[in-house]
């Protein structure tokens, strides 16, 4: 299960405020949700999402299980004056709405089975879900497999149970600006796989990162987020 740590949520909210990945998503997932009133992103995290498809959605619902992710989400809404997105500290899967929601989204959610279950208890319209579309870990110096549960491995699941599907591949700008080159080091200690720290040399960081001749972000390591989008409904679940 993710561990949101102090460094995490500010690389994360940095990452975020500085580019346009969350906005751009929204854009891409908006049409298979045409004539959703009631979301629910599910596993919200910090609630970028949410809140990016807050101008579009007249409700929407999101959900995680991590209070510090939440705290941030509700601060976010509190400082933007968003009063359509309802947040909720639970785990979704004893959190059942009192009347199904008409759209679900699972981002970089977790078990595709999961999804499945949950969907098929909690929505009666569209669901929307985005996964990794890549094998190898992107942030450490030895080659880490990231596991099979991905957008072939969605596919190949609603495949067999024979529910039809949309899907598509994406792939959009979600790199990670740094304050300083400390940063730099502190977010690869965050989230390298790697056993030995030592490997994680200043050749290597800076091997990553490009000068922005900007100020409050002078580093900006560039990172390109590969994924898939797959779309089904509820009812097909049955």
């Amino acid at each position: 299960m993710y561990h949101w740590t102090d460094d995490m949520i500010r690389f994360m909210t940095d990452a975020s405020a500085y580019g346009n990945y969350h906005r751009k998503l929204a854009e891409i997932i908006l049409p298979y949700l045409e004539g959703t009133t009631r979301l629910c992103d599910a596993g919200c995290g910090l609630g970028d999402l949410s809140i990016a498809l807050s101008p579009s959605i007249p409700e929407i619902t999101a959900i995680d299980i991590k209070p510090q992710a939440i705290n941030v989400l509700r601060r976010h809404c509190t400082e933007r004056n968003i009063s359509n997105i309802r947040t909720i500290n639970h785990d979704i899967h004893s959190c059942p709405p009192p009347e199904p929601y008409d759209g679900m989204v699972f981002c970089y959610f977790g078990r595709s089975e999961d999804i499945l279950n949950i969907a098929g208890e909690q929505c009666r319209g569209t669901v929307v879900v985005i996964k990794k579309n890549y094998s190898r870990h992107r942030f450490s110096v030895g080659n880490y497999p990231t596991g099979h549960d991905d957008y072939t491995h969605m596919q190949t699941i609603l495949q067999s149970k024979k529910i039809p599907f949309e899907n598509r591949r994406i792939s959009l700008e979600f790199g990670q600006p740094f304050r300083c080159f400390e940063d730099v080091r502190t977010f690869f200690k965050c989230y390298s796989r790697d056993e030995d720290p030592s490997v994680l040399t200043d050749e290597f960081l800076y091997s990553k990162v490009i000068q922005t001749g900007k100020d409050d972000f002078p580093l900006y390591m560039p990172h390109r987020r590969e994924s898939g989008i797959i779309c089904f409904r509820s009812e097909d679940l049955q």
